[in-house]
C-alpha cells in the first residue's frame, strides 16, 4: 500500500506492526527468534509487492537492503522451515480482521475502487501430509491491498466469500467476480449492505447466461415487416411483396382501426 500524503513508508510499516501487535503470540519464548509482529508485517510487505508462495515471499525479502529489513524490525530473513511454522500456528481469523481493519484505517479517505473476491492456492504452503492452503480474499482496487480473506477448502469459496462481504462497508462499493462467485446468496448480501456487483456469468450457468443475452438483445417488435406507423396522419401504411420481390398492394388503416 502507497503512504498517503504527508506519510512515509516508514510511518506505514510502523503502523502495520503496532496493529499486528494486538495479536498473541502463543510460541514459547525459545521460539521467539522472530517477533510475530514484525514477521507478519514482513509477510504482508511481500503480499504487498505480488508474491504468493512462500518460496517467493521469501525471496522477495532476501532482496530487501538491510536498511528495509531494519525498517520491518528484523535482522535477517528467517528459514523457509521458519516460515512454514510461524504461519502454520498463527491465528488465520484474527490476522485477517487486524489486515482489514489497518487496509481501512490506512487508505485515509482514498477511494477503494472496486472490491474483487478471488480463490487462489497459496503456493508452497503445502507440508508433508498438510494439504496447500486455499484463500478467499476481497481485494480492494483503489488502494492496491486485501481488505479480507480467510484459507478455507476448496469447494465453498462463495459460502465463505460470503462471510467476508459480511465483514466490509460495501455502502456505495462494486463488487467484482469471476464466475465462481456469481451465486444467489453473494448477490444478495452484497444488496442488503447496500453494494451493488459486477459478476461474470458463464457457460456453468446456461440458464442465467440465455437469459443475460436475451436481456440484452435489442427488442423485437410486434409490427409485421415493412410496417411503418405515420402518426401525425393517425394513418398506417404497409406494403406487402410479391413472389418475385415487387410490389403487389398497399393499403392504408386509421388509428382507431388498430387501437
Amino acid at each position: 500500500m502507497k503512504p498517503t500524503k504527508g506519510e512515509t513508508t516508514g510511518d506505514v510499516v510502523r503502523s502495520l506492526i503496532e496493529a499486528f501487535g494486538e495479536i498473541p503470540d502463543h510460541r514459547r519464548a525459545q521460539g521467539r527468534q522472530y517477533p510475530l509482529a514484525n514477521f507478519l508485517a514482513l509477510v504482508t510487505a511481500a503480499l504487498f509487492a505480488g508474491r504468493r508462495g512462500l518460496r517467493s515471499i521469501r525471496r522477495w525479502a532476501l532482496e530487501l537492503t538491510k536498511p528495509e529489513l531494519g525498517m520491518l524490525g528484523l535482522r535477517r530473513v528467517p528459514s523457509i522451515g521458519a516460515f512454514s511454522t510461524i504461519l502454520r500456528d498463527v491465528n488465520a481469523p484474527r490476522c485477517e480482521e487486524t489486515l482489514s481493519r489497518w487496509a481501512a484505517s490506512a487508505a485515509g479517505g482514498r477511494a477503494l475502487g472496486s472490491l474483487a473476491i478471488d480463490g487462489k492456492t497459496l503456493r508452497g504452503s503445502a507440508s508433508g501430509d498438510e494439504p496447500a492452503v486455499h484463500l478467499v480474499s476481497v481485494f480492494a482496487t483503489g488502494i492496491g491491498s486485501v481488505l479480507a480473506q480467510m484459507p478455507i477448502e476448496r469447494t465453498n469459496e462463495a459460502k465463505k466469500a460470503v462471510e467476508l462481504l459480511d465483514r466490509i462497508d460495501l455502502r456505495g462499493e462494486l463488487v467484482t467476480g469471476d464466475a465462481a462467485f456469481t451465486q444467489r446468496e453473494i448477490c444478495t448480501k452484497v444488496l442488503q449492505r447496500k453494494g451493488d456487483y459486477l459478476l461474470a456469468v458463464k457457460g456453468n450457468q446456461p440458464t442465467l447466461r440465455s437469459d443475460c443475452v436475451a436481456a440484452f438483445e435489442p427488442p423485437s417488435s410486434p409490427l409485421p415487416p415493412r410496417e411503418s406507423i405515420d402518426f401525425e396522419s393517425s394513418r398506417t401504411t404497409w406494403r406487402r411483396r410479391s413472389r418475385k420481390g415487387t410490389a403487389g398492394s398497399s393499403g392504408d388503416v386509421s388509428r382507431s382501426q388498430i387501437g
